[in-house]
């Protein structure tokens, strides 16, 4: 078994403001933490594993991987409209990153695509100086009402998809430790 100490978990997203309401600065801000937490799960798991399903699974590291970078292409112009697209994205949509059960992830460093993903996502100009209310307006899609709606199923979609990575990169042999640190705590 390979061990590997994660980062601490992060709860306190000020470092980079999004937004001056802080209901929408935490969202947003513990969605890109998210997304940093699953690179650090797989960054430092050779390609051959992640390309390997557990035995009686077909749930393949990489391809939760390409999954979660699919899926936020896809939600990301309900947030905030469209934009010029990555240059990865052409490999996202090729792989079929819906279908988690034949996904082709072979010959694609989804490590460095996740690395891009995140900094793609960092950079979005849309994702930044966010107004006030900007999370309660409203979106046309079937299962979200607004835009809180969707933000809040994409955190809860990396959240979910992180359990699973934890699960089956452990029966591949690759144990990662979660870490917290303690929060300062002022008089």
């Amino acid at each position: 078994m390979i061990e590997k100490a994660g980062r601490e978990r992060q709860f306190h997203f000020q470092d980079a403001p999004v937004s001056e309401d802080p209901g929408t600065q935490w969202m947003v801000g513990m969605w890109l933490e998210l997304g940093e937490r699953v690179l650090d799960q797989v960054a430092h798991i050779p390609l051959e594993v992640l390309n390997t399903a557990p035995p009686g699974s077909y749930l393949v590291p990489a391809r939760v991987v390409l999954h979660l970078v699919g899926n936020d292409l896809r939600m990301l112009p309900l947030l905030i409209g469209a934009f010029p697209g990555p240059d990865y994205q052409g490999v996202v949509t090729a792989t079929t990153a819906a279908d988690l059960q034949t996904m082709d992830t072979q010959g694609h460093d989804v490590r460095d695509i996740l690395k891009r993903h995140l900094a793609f996502r960092r950079g979005l100009a849309g994702l930044r100086n966010l107004p006030p209310g900007f999370l309660d307006q409203a979106i046309d899609h079937p299962s979200f009402a607004t835009k809180r709606e969707a933000l809040g199923h994409m955190i809860w979609h990396w959240s979910f998809h992180s359990g699973h990575l934890g699960a089956v990169t452990l029966e591949l042999g690759y144990e990662y430790v979660w870490r917290s640190s303690l929060r300062e705590v002022t008089p």
